[in-house]
């Protein structure tokens, strides 16, 4: 913990000077932090994680010339873009930062003055400059720090920014974001004309920002998408529709409902729920008289509706993500990505698997379970039980994995007296995840090809 440590930024080593940013930041030697928030010349040198300490020290120092370090670090050109963009998100969140460090995932508070008053003006004088020269993802992120600090292009460029159908999205969502921020009176229109945009993200963000302006232009633009081949246009036109009081909008959720055996299976899922969320009446009773259709034989008819129309960047987040199901802990779903041995490898799991046997699998795991990862007890004739992960059935024996050690073991049928019927240790995922989230991640798994 010695703040002598920062003498070692100087060193010629560059692998010594990684060690020592390191060691102070993750450490927390807060006696070498301003030296480490001084270090901005160090930026760039290495990799992104090293960057995001030096950043994150600037940060954590809290001086109002920090602010400064960082608009030039945003606005050297010749550094990498992510590092520019985290100098950028940094400043948004410099008077209200959160609680945890963003770099050690530790809970390490910052308190202080931590005002932006005195620094507001070269800021604001920064942003501008950026928006002149930037482009591409950092351009996105000016964007929407100049929101935060009242400054953005004008109103001319804006629209340009978000009609531009070969601009990121990024840019586009970010200049939306401005040009709502602005509540300009050409809004309606540019958004009548950005919903047409190929970008179907942008047509999202332009019809829900449509649906807060304008309700008839809402019902409008909603209804023209119904008749869109592309599913996902039916779906944000449909959560639209739930979204518009009115008896004309209730009316096209209600058709859909009473005729939903003639509607894609993409977009069934979101008839159902405009249809609970709406709360009206006829609606309440189509959604009885739907549930009752459903056959009483089959445990997973009410899951249907989760087989096609899923979102697989959504999925990815569920795979990866999702505090509760927790998949990738036990399953591998891509070569180049980190995942658990427990279960499965999924990496071809969309070339194997027709989207039925995957929410089989999801939701009743113990109907087919993959050879080698079921789980089973063995009683042998001396009374002694073995437990384990099946590994392989043989006419003669049974192989065996340790769950703790990994080690496999055989043991022969002459000296077994019984064995219980495998048993998956996942979870029922029905259980854990909303009917969205399961769409969702069946989506991602029927396309990993790998």
């Amino acid at each position: 913990g010695d703040p002598g440590i920062a003498h070692f930024l100087q060193d010629p080593d560059p692998a010594l000077v990684i060690e020592t940013i390191q060691a102070i930041n993750d450490g927390y030697i807060e006696g070498a932090r301003p030296a480490l928030a001084a270090a901005t010349h160090l930026v760039g040198t290495s990799t992104i994680p090293i960057d995001y300490r030096i950043i994150n020290s600037i940060v954590r120092v809290g001086h109002p010339e920090g602010v400064l370090s960082l608009l030039a670090l945003a606005e050297n050109e010749t550094l990498p873009d992510d590092s520019r963009i985290e100098c950028l998100f940094q400043l948004r969140r410099w008077e209200k930062p959160p609680g945890g460090d963003p770099t050690t995932g530790k809970v390490r508070p910052l308190t202080g003055d931590r005002s932006l008053e005195t620094v507001r003006p070269q800021i604001a004088a920064s942003l501008k400059r950026l928006l002149d020269r930037t482009e591409g993802r950092v351009l996105a992120e000016v964007l929407e720090t100049g929101s935060t600090f009242g400054v953005s292009p004008t109103l001319e460029t804006l629209r340009a920014q978000l009609l531009n159908d070969s601009n990121l999205r990024a840019v586009r969502l970010a200049a939306l974001k401005n040009l709502r921020d602005k509540k300009s009176g050409e809004l309606l229109k540019t958004l009548q004309a950005s919903i047409r945009a190929k970008d179907p993200e942008v047509r999202r963000a332009s019809l829900q920002a449509i649906t807060e302006l304008s309700s008839p232009v809402a019902l409008k633009e909603a209804q023209r998408m119904l008749g869109s081949e592309s599913a996902f246009d039916r779906q944000i036109a449909i959560r639209a529709l739930a979204s518009i009081e009115g008896e004309e909008a209730t009316a096209s959720i209600l058709g859909m409902l009473q005729s939903i055996d003639q509607q894609p299976l993409a977009v069934h899922l979101d008839i159902l729920e405009a249809a609970q969320e709406a709360d009206d009446p006829a609606l309440t009773k189509a959604l009885e008289a739907y549930e009752a259709n459903l056959s009483t034989d089959d445990p997973l008819a009410a899951l249907q509706v989760t087989l096609e129309g899923g979102d697989l960047n959504r999925g990815r987040g569920v795979f990866y993500g999702h505090g509760a199901a927790q998949c990738f802990r036990c399953h591998k779903a891509n070569p180049h990505r980190k995942g658990g041995v427990a279960g499965p490898d999924l990496k071809d799991a969309g070339t194997k698997h027709n989207a039925a046997y995957l929410l089989e699998s999801l939701v009743q795991p113990n109907a087919r379970i993959a050879s080698g990862y079921g789980m089973v007890s063995l009683t042998m004739k001396d009374g002694s039980l073995v437990a384990g992960m099946l590994a392989k059935d043989a006419p003669e024996s049974i192989t065996i994995t340790d769950l703790v050690e990994g080690k496999e073991s055989t043991y022969p049928r002459a000296d077994i007296a019984s064995v219980s019927s495998a048993m998956s240790t996942m979870p029922p995922m029905g259980q854990i995840l909303s009917k969205k989230e399961l769409r969702d991640l069946i989506s991602y798994l029927r396309s990993l090809k790998f």
